[in-house]
């Protein structure tokens, strides 16, 4: 097997600032045929894209994608990571890494770089799912709390006619 060129994808942070620039933390190196710039043109055209245009796209390369295209696999992969619509989406990318990691007709550093991002992508699940968590427990605390805001305004209303 011939040693391909080596591909380079930007890998967003948790939380994005507003400059596109500044969102980029990571530079994840793979091996593949396509060049540096493709990948850093494909890294940013996913993340201007509207949603919409962005779910769009994304169906459309999975059903385009051969099973054994390993570069679409990346891209796909690379595409979940980048822009999680769910924790699922986390999940779908990790399990596109971990069998990318496991073939056997990618060269090595293909491979090794395929399983860092599967463990990059699994600590990034993780945190998102525990502040999801926090999320969900903050509005419960709030609801309950807007509860008890109007049950003491029932009884300071009971309490002023009964005073009457």
């Amino acid at each position: 097997m011939r040693k391909i060129g080596v591909i380079v994808c930007l890998a967003l942070s948790a939380s994005c600032t507003t400059d596109l620039s500044q969102k980029f933390e990571e530079t994840i190196v793979f091996v593949g045929y396509r060049d540096l710039n493709y990948w850093v043109d494909y890294g940013k055209d996913i993340m201007e894209m509207s949603d919409k245009t962005f779910a769009r796209e994304r169906a459309k390369r999975i059903k385009n994608r051969k099973r054994d295209d390993w570069v679409s696999s990346f891209e796909l992969g690379i595409a979940y990571g980048l822009r999680p619509q769910s924790s699922s989406d986390y999940q779908k990318a990790t399990q596109i890494f971990n069998r990318l990691a496991k073939r056997q007709d990618l060269d090595e550093d293909s491979r090794l770089a395929a399983q860092w991002y599967q463990l990059h992508l699994t600590a990034k699940r993780r945190l998102y799912e525990s502040s999801e968590k926090y999320r969900k427990e903050s509005k419960d605390l709030q609801d309950k709390l807007q509860a008890l805001s109007t049950i003491e305004k029932k009884i300071q209303k009971r309490s002023q006619r009964n005073a009457r």
